[in-house]
């Protein structure tokens, strides 16, 4: 019998916290019915010029929209495992290529 989930393997999974999105890794392996077996990754900002305009409680980014972002693999940190629950999509954004975004106006 084939697990739905199994084909998450090979694809990035991020972690929605309300207006941000952090990378948590990539999807390496399943573990029973329903958990994510993902190699951690850390994502570190490249240069982008952020345009920031008075307003707000201090400022304003106008273009928050052009950030970029490096992801390396995490050395020497363990895989870590993630649940499949029914909020899943809620939680969770999974995607072919990495993503991270820091919300600069919330």
């Amino acid at each position: 019998m084939n697990n739905p989930i199994s084909s998450l393997v090979g694809q990035y999974i991020s972690q929605r916290l309300y207006t941000d999105t952090r990378i948590l890794g990539r999807i390496v392996g399943i573990k029973g019915k329903a958990s994510l077996i993902v190699e951690p990754m850390f994502a570190t900002k490249q240069q982008t010029k952020l345009n920031f305009v008075q307003g707000g409680f201090l400022a304003n980014c106008s273009n928050q929209a052009d950030q970029k972002w490096e992801f390396v693999i995490g050395q020497n940190a363990e895989p870590m495992t993630v649940r499949v629950t029914s909020n899943f999509t809620r939680q969770y954004v999974v995607s072919e290529k990495p993503y991270h975004y820091y919300d600069y106006n919330f």
